[in-house]
């Protein structure tokens, strides 16, 4: 028998309520972590190479060795499947041989991200478990930097930063930095799956080129940062009335650059689910990039909601129950016995 330490780490994953976009302009955007995990599970291992199992959207075991920063994996083994890994063992090699376990399922149907911040989950997880496996506990820079690696550059860091802190919280992109909020008395909000995921990549590159093009763009740039900022600040005041008319204005915002910028925000269901909480007087927008993924309703009055759910159903929608509740990364650690 030999005693194996198991170091679990958990990093949930989130939404953006609201600000996508406007934070790639430095203004604040508004997060929430929900409860699907990434679970990253280390055992040390006195094997002459090191293992790493994957689950979720792709499956695979396979086996690796360090040169220094520097991964090397079996042959055969597909590099587009580990490059966020690579990433991640790049910017936290580990100390010694180790078993390493990522399980993201709960973030995916099927082979489909489920538009809840797959990859920024498992770089959280899997990053500090690989830091804290060294001896260390890694910084808030480490973690973006190799989310950022794995990204090509892209992104403002404001998923890394959201499921390192969790809870509900505004990222300040200049500062990287979080800012804890309350859930505001009496606002609900409901999430719809949509069918498909969002191409986020390719309209953030999109966005950014359009941004870039042309000095007459300035003006919708600068109206869409404006109402980030106020919504943000409607947030940490607390007002639910507030902060609901705040997003309102933010989506007038939006949609003028969506159309100005073709960037198809509104494109697949969500311009259907727009329609339908217009008809019961509800609030609706997309999370982060559009397209696809994640939309959400919010609103203050109960009988609208309940109308909207129940609109949404009839029309074939999928509203999944997702607690938003304090959902904050955890570690345990434990011995276990292996026979080999």
């Amino acid at each position: 028998m030999t005693r194996f330490e198991q170091l679990t780490v958990r990093a949930p994953g989130k939404l953006m309520i609201a600000g996508e976009y406007a934070v790639l302009l430095g203004a604040p955007a508004v997060l929430t972590c929900v409860d699907r995990f990434a679970v990253a599970e280390i055992l040390a291992s006195d094997n002459a190479e090191s293992r790493l199992v994957l689950r979720g959207g792709t499956a695979l075991d396979t086996r690796f060795s360090m040169n220094g920063t520097v991964p090397a994996f079996a042959a055969g083994t597909d590099p587009q499947a580990i490059s966020l890994v690579s990433a991640l063992l790049g910017e936290f090699p580990p100390a010694a041989v180790l078993e390493l376990h990522i399980d993201s399922r709960e973030l995916y149907a099927g082979e489909r991200k489920l538009g809840l911040g797959s990859s920024a989950a498992v770089t959280v997880a899997a990053g500090r478990a690989l830091s804290l496996f060294s001896g260390n506990e890694p910084t808030l820079a480490a973690l973006d930097a190799a989310h950022r690696r794995f990204q090509g550059g892209q992104g403002s860091g404001a998923d890394v930063a959201a499921i390192a802190h969790g809870g509900t919280l505004v990222f300040e992109p200049a500062t990287q930095c979080v800012r804890a909020l309350s859930w505001p008395k009496g606002l609900q909000m409901q999430a719809v799956a949509c069918s498909h995921a969002a191409a986020t990549v390719a309209r953030v590159l999109k966005f950014q080129q359009w941004q870039q093009s042309a000095r007459q763009h300035l003006a919708l740039a600068h109206k869409l940062v404006e109402a980030a900022q106020h919504l943000a600040d409607a947030w940490q005041q607390g007002d639910g009335a507030a902060i609901i008319d705040e997003v309102r204005r933010f989506i007038v915002h939006m949609l003028a650059v969506d159309e100005a910028a073709a960037l198809g925000y509104l494109a697949g269901e969500h311009r259907e689910l727009l329609r339908l909480a217009s008809d019961v007087g509800v609030v609706y927008k997309p999370c982060g990039a559009g397209g696809g993924d994640f939309g959400i309703a919010l609103s203050m009055d109960d009988d609208a909601m309940r109308a909207f759910v129940s609109l949404a159903r009839d029309n074939g929608f999928s509203l999944p129950e997702l607690g938003m509740t304090d959902i904050t990364p955890t570690v345990s650690r434990s011995a276990r016995q292996v026979t080999r």
